[in-house]
C-alpha cells in the first residue's frame, strides 16, 4: 500500500513490453473473436505448465463451508450474496454443470467483499484464482499469462479531465462479465455453491471473464481497445475516448462545446453497444447533456454531511461536485481523540496512505505526513512498536491539521499553460 502511495506520483515509464506480456498479446490477437451478437469471446492465456495444476477441489469445498458459516451468522450479507449468485445465473454468466466429466477442472474459492460506498452493488463476490493446493502448489493465476497495460494512466486521464469545458463520466456495466470465455476453457472457472446448508452442493461454471483471475484486467481492457480499433471508422469520437480516457470500466472525458459532448455521448452508447458493453451512471457538469439521458442511466450524487456538500461522485479516487464543478479530496486522517491507541508505524502508514492525491493538488500539506513516514522507516521500528513521544506529538499535530483538507474545494476546470500552434 505504501509503495503504491508513492508510485502514483511517478512519471509513467515507457518500458518495452516484456516477453510474457507480448506472448499474452499475441495469444489474444490469434484467439479472440466476436460472436453473432458482437460480443467478444476470449481464450484463457495459459502457460505451458497449466496441465500440472491441481484442481483445488478440496480447498474450494473447505473454503465454501467457511463462507457458508459466515453467511448463516449474517442474514443481511447472505441475502446480498444469494442475490449476486442468482443474478449471475439469470444473466447467463454461469451455469450448473455435472461433476462427472472427462476434463481436469479448477475450482475457485470465493468470498464477499463489502463496498458500502458503492452506488450499485454493496456486496461483490470475489473469486480467488490464487488458491493453490498440494501436490503441485500451482494456482490458476500461476499458470495464466499477464498482458501489458493498454489504457492510459490515471494521472494522464485526470489531467485531460481538467482541460475540458464540458465534462462527463460514465461506467461500463459489469464490463468483465460482458466478455465470454471460450467453452473449451470454462471448466477452469468452477465454483461450489448452494443457497442453504440443507441443499445439495452444486457446481457452477463461470462463463465470462472472471474478476480475480490474473489475465482478466488485460482481457477486458484489451477487448475495449479492440472494439475501438474495429469501429473507429464509424465512431471516431467514441473510439478516441475509449483509447485515451477510459480507466478499466470508468469513462472520464469531455469536450469544448455542448454539441460535441452530446455527439460523444451518443457515439459512446452506440459503439459500446455493438460490443455488448452497456454504459450507464452518466454524470456531467452540463445540465443540457444530462437532460438527454434517462433518469435510470444517471449516476446517483451523494451528500457529504460532514463537509456540508450535497452532490458529489467519486472519479478515479477524488471527489467531484459536478454542479459547482469542483474537486475535493476523498478521505483524510481523522482528528486525534483520547480513545486513540498509541501510534505505531503500521497505524501511521495506514492513515497517511488514505490521502490519495494523484494530481498533487494537496501535495504541500500531505508532504509533511510523507516526511514523517520516511523518518519512521529510517528508525527501523517494528510495525506494531509504539513511536517515541516526540513523534507521537508530531503525529497528533498532523492529525489535527490534515482533516482541514476536506474543506478545500478546487476548481475542476483549468486553462492550459500554453497552446500549441502545430
Amino acid at each position: 500500500m505504501i509503495r503504491q502511495f508513492w508510485e502514483i506520483e511517478e512519471v509513467p515509464n515507457t518500458a518495452t513490453t516484456s516477453t510474457e506480456e507480448q506472448r499474452c498479446e499475441d495469444h489474444f490477437t490469434s484467439t479472440h473473436f466476436r460472436d453473432n451478437s458482437g460480443r467478444f469471446v476470449v481464450r484463457l492465456p495459459l502457460k505451458e505448465n497449466a496441465n500440472q495444476m491441481d484442481s483445488c477441489r478440496n480447498l474450494a469445498i473447505r473454503r465454501f463451508f467457511m463462507l457458508e458459516n459466515r453467511l448463516q451468522r449474517n442474514p443481511e450479507l447472505k441475502a446480498q450474496y444469494v442475490d449476486f449468485i442468482r443474478e449471475y445465473l439469470q444473466l447467463g454468466h454461469c451455469r450448473e454443470v455435472n461433476v462427472i466429466d472427462n476434463i481436469k477442472p479448477y475450482y475457485l474459492p470465493h468470498h464477499a467483499v463489502l463496498r458500502p460506498g458503492s452506488s450499485s452493488t454493496k456486496c461483490r463476490v470475489v473469486f480467488d484464482a490464487s488458491a493453490k493446493s498440494a501436490p503441485t502448489n500451482l494456482s490458476l493465476n500461476d499458470v495464466l499469462l499477464i498482458g501489458p497495460v493498454v489504457q492510459s494512466d490515471i494521472v494522464s486521464i485526470m489531467l485531460r479531465f481538467r482541460l475540458h469545458q464540458i465534462v462527463f463520466s460514465a461506467d461500463i456495466t459489469k464490463m468483465y462479465r460482458q466478455i465470454n470465455v471460450h467453452p473449451d476453457d470454462t471448466h477452469k472457472q468452477r465454483i461450489y455453491w448452494r443457497e442453504n446448508p440443507n441443499d445439495p452442493l452444486k457446481i457452477l461454471e463461470l462463463l465470462t471473464v472472471t474478476y480475480g483471475t490474473a489475465s482478466a484486467p488485460f482481457q477486458a481492457t484489451r477487448c475495449l481497445v479492440q472494439l475501438a480499433n474495429e469501429e473507429e471508422a464509424t465512431f471516431p469520437v467514441a473510439a478516441n475516448i475509449i483509447k485515451s480516457d477510459c480507466y478499466v470500466d470508468d469513462v472520464l472525458s469531455g469536450t469544448a462545446t455542448i454539441d460535441d459532448a452530446i455527439e460523444a455521448q451518443h457515439q459512446l452508447q452506440l459503439m459500446l453497444a455493438r460490443g455488448g458493453f452497456p454504459i450507464h451512471k452518466w454524470c456531467s457538469n452540463s445540465p443540457e447533456l444530462l437532460a438527454r439521458i434517462p433518469e435510470d442511466e444517471k449516476e446517483t450524487l451523494k451528500p457529504l454531511a460532514d463537509r456540508h456538500v450535497n452532490n458529489v461522485i467519486k472519479v478515479l479516487g477524488l471527489l467531484w461536485e459536478p454542479i459547482t464543478d469542483e474537486l475535493l479530496i476523498a478521505e483524510c486522517a481523522k482528528a486525534p481523540t483520547e480513545r486513540d491507541p498509541p501510534a505505531t508505524k503500521r497505524i501511521i502508514y495506514s492513515e497517511v496512505a488514505k490521502h490519495y492525491d494523484p494530481l498533487g493538488l494537496f501535495a504541500p500539506s500531505i508532504l509533511l505526513a510523507k516526511l514523517l513516514v520516511q523518518r519512521l522507516w529510517q528508525c527501523k521500528l517494528d510495525w506494531n512498536e509504539p513511536v517515541d513521544d516526540q513523534t507521537q506529538m508530531e503525529w497528533n499535530n498532523l492529525k489535527t491539521a490534515l482533516p482541514q483538507l476536506m474543506q478545500m474545494h478546487l476548481m475542476r476546470h483549468t486553462e492550459p499553460a500554453f497552446t500549441s500552434k502545430a
